[in-house]
């Protein structure tokens, strides 16, 4: 897990899948660079460009525990 890499792994799945599903996200097509998992949704448009940024230091114990990805399911 030290090598950069497109591949979808975690610590306890070592096989290598490509982020993209089977049949592809809508309107965007193959994921071929870094990406982000958003867990809700994302307000706009199609294709319409994402800025993120934190406008307040996080300090509940909600934001600042580890998150650990057992599975991802590209099905």
């Amino acid at each position: 897990m030290g090598q950069e890499s497109h591949a979808a792994v975690t610590e306890f799945d070592r096989t290598e899948k490509d982020i993209t599903p089977i049949e592809t996200f809508p309107h965007y097509g193959i994921v071929k660079f870094r990406y982000l998992l958003f867990k809700g949704f994302c307000v706009g448009a199609k294709k319409h460009v994402v800025t993120l940024q934190s406008l307040l230091k996080q300090a509940s114990r909600l934001a600042t525990e580890d998150i650990k990805i057992k599975l991802l399911d590209t099905s």
